[in-house]
């Protein structure tokens, strides 16, 4: 039986954002208001679903983001229920075959362990590792190297230790919650669901040695010429879309540098980046 939290009636109801999370500028334009029903802000409650919710682009920053987005307490509700097998119609072993029976021109998760071959990782640490897939693709292809995951979803943190036999912290991603350092850690299609960006980076830089690597993807800003604002990539647990330049500017604040950057189309565009930890950074 699954334990799912539920918060009162008086407190479902989303947050506005008058302000851009980013530069805190007020002026701002409107990418496409939704009105069709969420599915994950049904997880939460289905009256959410009767608010229009907006995709803003700043005018003075660029950065782009929802109004209004579901609140901490929210998010809390949708991911305790986000894996269950109520909601996605398969078990975590399941998820687990069908994802990694793709062949490799057809998964991202390919892609992107190949993309990432020239760090020579010994040590890999994977923020949020889901059911696996990346980590799946990463010990194929970084033979020897010592993996860990991070994933609060007790059934899919068990099925990826047996699966996979890597050492699978079953925790929030927080600071201080792991005390080693990683020659690469992996954070793919998370910072997109995270309310405190900054002290997201913050926790990361702690858990990469000097000289090591942060690899991050999250969607493309592109999203918004080639999809309608009701695909899947709009929905609410995505709370922003970041440019090269923001990310860039959040990371340098933590000692981390952006040393690549690349676009790449697997059923949506994403961006992959890949940061490198230096103690001595001139911002």
């Amino acid at each position: 039986m699954s334990f799912h939290i539920v918060l009162p009636i008086g407190e479902r109801k989303m947050k506005n954002v008058e302000h851009c999370p980013f530069c805190k500028e007020v002026n701002k334009f409107s990418l496409g208001t939704q009105t069709n029903k969420d599915k994950y802000l049904s997880l939460i409650s289905e009256e959410l679903n009767s608010v229009p919710r907006t995709w803003y682009r700043c005018n003075n920053c660029n950065f782009v983001f929802r109004s209004p987005c579901i609140t901490k307490k929210e998010s809390n509700i949708l991911y305790s229920k986000y894996r269950s097998y109520e909601f996605r119609g398969e078990t975590p072993n399941e998820y687990f075959d069908r994802i990694t029976s793709y062949p490799s021109d057809k998964s991202s998760a390919y892609a992107k362990a190949k993309w990432l071959k020239w760090t020579h990782a010994k040590t890999i640490l994977d923020v949020g590792c889901g059911g696996g897939i990346l980590l799946y693709q990463i010990k194929k292809i970084f033979l020897g190297a010592i993996l860990t995951g991070i994933e609060p979803n007790k059934d899919y943190a068990n099925m990826v230790r047996d699966r996979l036999h890597i050492n699978i912290i079953q925790q929030y991603y927080r600071k201080g919650l792991i005390n080693e350092q990683f020659d690469l850690l992996l954070c793919t299609d998370v910072i997109e669901h995270i309310h405190n960006i900054n002290n997201f980076f913050g926790a990361i830089a702690e858990n990469i040695k000097e000289g090591g690597y942060l690899f991050l993807s999250s969607p493309s800003t592109k999203c918004f010429d080639v999809f309608s604002i009701e695909h899947d990539v709009f929905l609410a647990p995505h709370l922003y879309f970041f440019e090269s330049k923001h990310l860039d500017k959040l990371a340098k604040k933590h000692n981390l540098i952006m040393i690549n950057h690349s676009r790449f189309n697997f059923g949506i565009y994403e961006n992959y980046f890949v940061f490198k930890k230096i103690t001595d950074i001139t911002i």
